[in-house]
């Protein structure tokens, strides 16, 4: 048997082409607000939705349709609203004296076109006879359009006071005159064939990019998290450059931890708007904090040999700039586009029924991505000059022995790769994967997420001066637990 899901009530599960009477139902018969075919899945971890004006259905969602034909038994015809077969009445005009063969004693109730109280009559006008409708030709309250009719229940119409019938499945208005109604059953025309064929659309996840993209943030996020916490360790390291450093791996493992655990909570509102919002901050810190690793370069291997050697004091006044400036320009971003989300008419959204980020295209255009994209053009510019900079400088050392070359190249090689991961330059790829919609770009732009992680923690954690720190720190550790642990030895063994 076929597996139904649960819907909100009976009109959700016909809006999606379910039989409803095979479906649990709570009486709540309200129109259906969501057609359940056209929502894609919570993608949590799933990196391409910062700048996916696609929803990324192209690629972490697989879409498939099904046809279903439906066949109903003579004289019935398939109502898709509903998802059953339903029986028709054909409609016989006759003239106003009674038939042969009609039936005596069949009350029927109608509602006068002068909004008079209703009454109940006994008639031959409006008699069910089998599968027939017999209406009376010339009637002044009955004028039925057309030759077939179905049968609406007590649950699928309302009646207002002055006799129109409001169809709940249908969304029509019927005037008096339009339709029968005959002990609490309504009978109105149907444009409905005895055959009818549902093209159903069915979502499922596609498991190698959400599963490389999750797995892809969760290394990430640990290598910079590791790097946070070596810089807070030792103090040695949290210079200028150490701290900003510091900042970036910071904001970094924070944006890709909330994405992995927060940004798919879409049942709670409140939740998963302050996730977004999070969200949001965080990921602008990145780009914030990369454009002050750049000016910060730019100032020592460009300007430093026009600059003075700068005192203690004005070096702190530079520290606490940096530190303004990069926790506080995205705070007013977000700050502006959270209180224009919960205070203006403006479409800005951070929840939304698929994931916890700043919707739709327009806000997360201004809001996320042209922000994200000049800071990416001036630090494109500064790695560039940067790079110049450097080769010229290593050209002009006079090499010592002949296997210096080689030295050269590969100090070469850490350095601009240090400055590409620094400058969060693989967003580069983003950009394009998301404007291009190609789909090898959003997989070369996961490994190149997976590569800045790695080599953050390559270059400023496992080179030789900071192995050297943590060997120092663990042979004080280790001497000073020896230290207690012979002390408290040694009160035991001394005589009293």
């Amino acid at each position: 048997t076929e597996k139904h899901p649960v819907f909100r009530n009976a009109y959700c599960a016909a809006c999606n082409g379910f039989n409803y009477t095979e479906l649990e139902s709570r009486g709540n018969f309200s129109s259906c607000s969501k057609d359940l075919s056209n929502i894609p899945p919570r993608n949590p971890g799933y990196l391409p939705i910062f700048i996916d004006f696609h929803s990324g259905d192209d690629l972490d969602v697989k879409k498939s349709h099904r046809t279903r034909t439906v066949t109903c038994p003579q004289w019935n015809v398939y109502d898709f609203r509903h998802g059953r077969c339903r029986q028709i009445f054909t409609v016989h005009r006759i003239p106003t004296a009674r038939p042969s063969g009609g039936r005596d004693n069949i009350t029927t109730r109608r509602f006068p076109a002068d909004n008079s109280s209703s009454r109940n009559l006994t008639s031959n006008c409006g008699v069910i006879d089998g599968a027939q409708l017999l209406v009376c030709n010339g009637s002044d309250t009955i004028n039925l359009p057309c030759d077939k009719v179905i049968s609406l229940e007590k649950f699928e119409y309302t009646v207002s006071d002055d006799g129109h019938i409001y169809n709940r499945v249908t969304d029509d208005d019927l005037h008096p005159g339009e339709y029968l109604l005959i002990n609490d059953t309504v009978y109105a025309c149907a444009d409905l064939s005895q055959n009818h064929t549902t093209i159903l659309t069915f979502w499922e996840f596609n498991l190698v990019p959400v599963v490389f993209s999750a797995t892809v943030c969760t290394i990430s996020a640990l290598c910079c998290f590791i790097v946070f916490i070596t810089y807070c360790l030792f103090a040695e390291l949290r210079k200028l450059p150490g701290i900003c450093t510091m900042c970036y791996a910071f904001s970094i493992g924070v944006s890709y931890f909330i994405l992995l655990v927060g940004s798919h909570l879409v049942d709670n509102s409140g939740l998963c708007t302050t996730m977004g919002f999070l969200l949001h901050y965080f990921c602008l810190c990145q780009f914030s904090w990369s454009a002050i690793i750049a000016c910060n370069m730019t100032r020592t291997f460009v300007l430093s040999s026009s600059m003075p050697l700068q005192q203690s004091a004005s070096r702190k006044r530079l520290l606490w700039m940096y530190l303004g400036a990069g926790w506080g320009l995205p705070l007013l971003v977000c700050g502006t586009t959270l209180i224009l989300d919960q205070v203006s008419d403006l479409d800005i959204d951070y929840a939304t029924d698929k994931v916890c980020w700043l919707q739709p295209t327009l806000p997360l255009l201004f809001g996320f991505v042209v922000p994200v994209a000049v800071v990416l053009v001036f630090n494109l510019l500064v790695f560039l000059i940067l790079v110049v900079r450097i080769h010229r400088t290593m050209k002009l050392a006079t090499p010592a022995r002949p296997d210096s070359r080689y030295i050269k190249a590969r100090r070469k090689l850490r350095i601009f790769t240090g400055m590409f991961s620094l400058l969060s330059l693989t967003w580069l790829i983003a950009m394009m994967a998301a404007f291009e919609g190609l789909e090898g770009l959003w997989y070369l732009f996961f490994i190149a997420t997976l590569f800045q992680g790695v080599s953050l923690l390559v270059i400023f954690v496992l080179n030789k001066k900071t192995r050297y720190l943590y060997r120092s720190k663990l042979r004080k550790w280790s001497s000073t637990f020896k230290r207690r642990n012979g002390n408290v030895a040694s009160s035991k063994t001394t005589p009293i």
